[in-house]
Protein backbone atom coordinates (compact mmCIF):
# COMPACT_ATOMS: atom_id res chain seq x y z
CA UNK A 1 0.00 0.00 0.00
CA UNK A 2 2.78 2.43 0.91
CA UNK A 3 4.85 1.36 -2.09
CA UNK A 4 1.94 2.06 -4.43
CA UNK A 5 1.42 5.56 -2.99
CA UNK A 6 5.13 6.37 -3.30
CA UNK A 7 5.28 5.04 -6.86
CA UNK A 8 2.27 7.14 -7.84
CA UNK A 9 3.54 10.15 -5.88
CA UNK A 10 0.14 10.73 -4.31
CA UNK A 11 -1.03 11.16 -0.72
CA UNK A 12 -2.89 8.42 1.08
CA UNK A 13 -6.64 8.39 1.05
CA UNK A 14 -8.73 8.41 4.23
CA UNK A 15 -9.44 4.70 3.75
CA UNK A 16 -5.74 3.98 3.37
CA UNK A 17 -4.92 5.93 6.55
CA UNK A 18 -7.47 3.80 8.38
CA UNK A 19 -5.96 0.59 7.00
CA UNK A 20 -2.43 1.75 7.89
CA UNK A 21 -3.61 2.45 11.43
CA UNK A 22 -5.10 -1.06 11.69
CA UNK A 23 -1.89 -2.60 10.33
CA UNK A 24 0.20 -0.59 12.80
CA UNK A 25 -1.98 -1.71 15.73
CA UNK A 26 -1.72 -5.33 14.57
CA UNK A 27 2.08 -5.05 14.30
CA UNK A 28 2.29 -3.67 17.84
CA UNK A 29 0.21 -6.56 19.20
CA UNK A 30 2.35 -9.10 17.35
CA UNK A 31 5.51 -7.39 18.62
CA UNK A 32 4.29 -7.76 22.22
CA UNK A 33 3.45 -11.41 21.64
CA UNK A 34 6.88 -12.06 20.17
CA UNK A 35 8.56 -10.43 23.17
CA UNK A 36 6.41 -12.48 25.56
CA UNK A 37 7.26 -15.65 23.63
CA UNK A 38 11.00 -14.94 23.61
CA UNK A 39 11.02 -14.96 27.41
CA UNK A 40 10.63 -18.74 27.27
CA UNK A 41 13.65 -19.19 24.98
CA UNK A 42 17.29 -19.06 26.10
CA UNK A 43 19.32 -16.15 24.85
CA UNK A 44 21.44 -18.10 22.39
CA UNK A 45 23.87 -16.36 20.06
CA UNK A 46 21.64 -16.78 17.01
CA UNK A 47 18.52 -15.51 18.75
CA UNK A 48 20.32 -12.51 20.27
CA UNK A 49 21.84 -11.54 16.91
CA UNK A 50 18.47 -11.96 15.18
CA UNK A 51 16.86 -9.69 17.79
CA UNK A 52 19.52 -7.04 17.22
CA UNK A 53 18.98 -7.15 13.46
CA UNK A 54 15.22 -6.95 13.96
CA UNK A 55 15.64 -3.98 16.27
CA UNK A 56 17.87 -2.06 13.88
CA UNK A 57 16.40 -2.89 10.48
CA UNK A 58 12.70 -3.23 11.30
CA UNK A 59 11.84 -1.46 14.54
CA UNK A 60 14.12 1.51 13.84
CA UNK A 61 14.93 1.96 10.14
CA UNK A 62 11.69 0.60 8.70
CA UNK A 63 9.37 2.08 11.32
CA UNK A 64 11.04 5.51 11.17
CA UNK A 65 10.90 5.50 7.40
CA UNK A 66 7.28 4.43 7.45
CA UNK A 67 6.32 7.21 9.86
CA UNK A 68 8.27 9.71 7.73
CA UNK A 69 6.38 8.65 4.59
CA UNK A 70 3.01 8.94 6.36
CA UNK A 71 3.97 12.34 7.78
CA UNK A 72 5.02 13.53 4.31
CA UNK A 73 1.65 12.42 2.95
CA UNK A 74 -0.22 14.25 5.69
CA UNK A 75 1.73 17.49 5.09
CA UNK A 76 1.54 17.07 1.29
CA UNK A 77 5.31 17.05 0.95
CA UNK A 78 7.33 14.92 -1.44
CA UNK A 79 8.26 11.51 -0.16
CA UNK A 80 11.83 11.15 1.20
CA UNK A 81 12.49 8.00 -0.88
CA UNK A 82 11.34 6.42 -4.10
CA UNK A 83 9.41 3.16 -4.47
CA UNK A 84 12.58 1.12 -5.15
CA UNK A 85 14.26 2.32 -1.96
CA UNK A 86 11.07 1.73 0.00
CA UNK A 87 10.84 -1.83 -1.34
CA UNK A 88 14.46 -2.51 -0.33
CA UNK A 89 13.92 -1.19 3.23
CA UNK A 90 10.67 -3.13 3.58
CA UNK A 91 12.43 -6.27 2.33
CA UNK A 92 15.16 -5.79 4.97
CA UNK A 93 12.48 -5.55 7.65
CA UNK A 94 10.72 -8.70 6.44
CA UNK A 95 14.06 -10.55 6.26
CA UNK A 96 14.81 -9.49 9.84
CA UNK A 97 11.53 -11.04 10.99
CA UNK A 98 12.23 -14.21 9.00
CA UNK A 99 15.76 -14.33 10.42
CA UNK A 100 14.42 -14.28 13.98
CA UNK A 101 11.86 -16.95 13.07
CA UNK A 102 14.64 -19.09 11.60
CA UNK A 103 16.78 -18.71 14.74
CA UNK A 104 13.83 -19.79 16.90
CA UNK A 105 13.11 -22.72 14.58
CA UNK A 106 16.73 -23.89 14.86
CA UNK A 107 16.56 -23.76 18.64
CA UNK A 108 13.25 -25.64 18.67
CA UNK A 109 14.70 -28.24 16.28
CA UNK A 110 17.70 -28.69 18.58
CA UNK A 111 15.39 -29.06 21.57
CA UNK A 112 13.33 -31.64 19.69
CA UNK A 113 16.50 -33.60 18.87
CA UNK A 114 17.53 -33.49 22.52
CA UNK A 115 14.07 -34.62 23.63
CA UNK A 116 14.10 -37.46 21.10
CA UNK A 117 17.56 -38.53 22.25
CA UNK A 118 16.47 -38.46 25.89
CA UNK A 119 13.31 -40.35 25.01
CA UNK A 120 15.32 -43.04 23.22
CA UNK A 121 17.72 -43.25 26.16
CA UNK A 122 14.78 -43.50 28.56
CA UNK A 123 13.17 -46.27 26.51
CA UNK A 124 16.49 -48.11 26.32
CA UNK A 125 16.99 -47.72 30.07
CA UNK A 126 13.47 -49.01 30.73
CA UNK A 127 14.09 -51.95 28.40
CA UNK A 128 17.36 -52.79 30.15
CA UNK A 129 15.64 -52.41 33.54
CA UNK A 130 12.86 -54.74 32.40
CA UNK A 131 15.40 -57.31 31.23
CA UNK A 132 17.23 -56.98 34.54
CA UNK A 133 13.99 -57.47 36.49
CA UNK A 134 13.14 -60.54 34.40
CA UNK A 135 16.66 -61.91 34.92
CA UNK A 136 16.46 -61.33 38.68
CA UNK A 137 13.01 -62.96 38.75
CA UNK A 138 14.27 -66.01 36.86
CA UNK A 139 17.34 -66.16 39.06
CA UNK A 140 15.21 -65.94 42.22
CA UNK A 141 12.77 -68.52 40.87
CA UNK A 142 15.61 -70.90 39.97
CA UNK A 143 17.21 -70.48 43.38
CA UNK A 144 13.86 -70.96 45.11
CA UNK A 145 13.08 -74.01 43.00
CA UNK A 146 16.43 -75.61 43.71
CA UNK A 147 16.61 -74.75 47.40
CA UNK A 148 12.95 -75.14 48.39
CA UNK A 149 10.64 -76.62 45.78
CA UNK A 150 12.88 -79.51 44.67
CA UNK A 151 13.70 -80.61 48.26
CA UNK A 152 10.02 -80.31 49.22
CA UNK A 153 8.97 -82.36 46.21
CA UNK A 154 11.58 -84.98 47.03
CA UNK A 155 10.48 -85.11 50.67
CA UNK A 156 6.84 -85.39 49.62
CA UNK A 157 7.68 -88.24 47.24
CA UNK A 158 9.73 -89.98 49.94
CA UNK A 159 6.93 -89.64 52.50
CA UNK A 160 4.37 -91.06 50.08
CA UNK A 161 6.72 -93.89 49.11
CA UNK A 162 7.32 -94.83 52.74
CA UNK A 163 3.60 -94.56 53.51
CA UNK A 164 2.86 -96.99 50.66
CA UNK A 165 5.31 -99.46 52.18
CA UNK A 166 8.03 -99.18 49.52
CA UNK A 167 11.24 -98.97 51.53
CA UNK A 168 13.62 -100.02 48.76
CA UNK A 169 14.11 -96.54 47.28
CA UNK A 170 16.82 -94.54 49.06
CA UNK A 171 16.01 -90.90 49.81
CA UNK A 172 18.15 -88.30 48.04
CA UNK A 173 19.76 -85.57 50.11
CA UNK A 174 19.74 -82.54 47.75
CA UNK A 175 21.02 -79.87 50.11
CA UNK A 176 22.88 -79.27 53.32
CA UNK A 177 20.30 -77.03 54.97
CA UNK A 178 17.18 -77.83 57.02
CA UNK A 179 15.63 -79.71 54.12
CA UNK A 180 18.77 -81.84 53.91
CA UNK A 181 18.52 -82.60 57.63
CA UNK A 182 14.90 -83.68 57.20
CA UNK A 183 15.88 -85.83 54.21
CA UNK A 184 18.63 -87.49 56.30
CA UNK A 185 16.10 -88.16 59.04
CA UNK A 186 13.74 -89.69 56.49
CA UNK A 187 16.60 -91.85 55.18
CA UNK A 188 17.48 -93.02 58.72
CA UNK A 189 13.83 -93.88 59.32
CA UNK A 190 13.57 -95.68 55.97
CA UNK A 191 16.76 -97.67 56.68
CA UNK A 192 15.53 -98.62 60.17
CA UNK A 193 12.13 -99.70 58.85
CA UNK A 194 13.70 -101.56 55.95
CA UNK A 195 16.12 -103.48 58.23
CA UNK A 196 13.34 -104.17 60.71
CA UNK A 197 11.13 -105.56 57.98
CA UNK A 198 13.99 -107.72 56.71
CA UNK A 199 14.54 -109.15 60.20
CA UNK A 200 10.84 -109.84 60.63
CA UNK A 201 10.70 -111.54 57.23
CA UNK A 202 13.68 -113.76 58.15
CA UNK A 203 12.08 -114.59 61.50
CA UNK A 204 8.83 -115.46 59.80
CA UNK A 205 10.69 -117.65 57.31
CA UNK A 206 12.43 -119.49 60.19
CA UNK A 207 9.13 -119.99 61.99
CA UNK A 208 7.55 -121.27 58.80
CA UNK A 209 10.37 -123.75 58.32
CA UNK A 210 10.09 -124.88 61.96
CA UNK A 211 6.33 -125.28 61.71
CA UNK A 212 6.68 -127.30 58.52
CA UNK A 213 9.32 -129.53 60.09
CA UNK A 214 7.13 -130.20 63.11
CA UNK A 215 4.09 -131.04 61.02
CA UNK A 216 6.10 -133.44 58.89
CA UNK A 217 7.90 -135.08 61.84
CA UNK A 218 6.78 -138.61 62.83
CA UNK A 219 7.98 -138.13 66.33
CA UNK A 220 5.73 -136.55 68.89
CA UNK A 221 6.89 -133.55 70.86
Amino acid sequence: LIGAAIAQQRPFTAKEYEMLSIYQHTNQMLDRQINEMLVFFPQTHDIVEAQKILQSSYKQTYENLRNSVIQSSRTHKSYPINSKEWFDRATDGVNAILNLSHAIDLHVSDDIKIIKTRARNTVFALFVTLLLVVFIFLLAFTATYRRILMPLSELEWSANTIAQGDLSQPIKVLSKDEFGDVAKAFEVMRTYLFNDREKRQKAEEELTKLSTAIEQSVSSI
